[in-house]
């Protein structure tokens, strides 16, 4: 279990999020937009390292992986830009993850939504 996040690292992650979002959209602007989004940063112990969580839209599983590859392939130059803009004395080596938490919480709401709502009858409530 992971213990309590710390006010620096929330702000630390916070300002790696946002660095990162600038980037993406900016490296996005003239080609075919895979609408890339940081969806959160989480910070390690000892802000040695960051597991940056990514979506991507209208994507594919094999899109998904070959994104993640290139991202994790470009971790090095995003946490040596990031050691340039950041005024701290370690930045946290990155790892670029895909985050399952939009589709998951898509596939829970249509199983919630077909569910049948049991309604006992008037002689069933009360057996006694």
């Amino acid at each position: 279990m992971r213990a309590k996040e710390n006010g620096r690292d929330r702000r630390l992650a916070a300002l790696i999020q946002r660095q990162l979002a600038v980037w993406f959209q900016q490296e996005q602007a003239g080609a075919d937009p895979e609408l890339l989004t940081v969806s959160a940063v989480r910070v390690g112990r000892a802000l040695a390292s960051a597991r940056v969580f990514v979506t991507c839209l209208h994507d594919t599983p094999e899109r998904r992986s070959a994104l993640i590859v290139s991202l994790n392939e470009a971790a090095p130059r995003y946490r040596r830009r990031l050691a340039r803009v950041l005024k701290c004395r370690a930045v946290p080596h990155l790892k670029f993850v895909y985050d399952r938490f939009p589709e998951d919480s898509l596939r829970l709401a249509g199983l919630l939504g077909s569910l049948q709502p049991v309604i006992p009858r008037d002689d069933e409530r009360w057996t006694g």
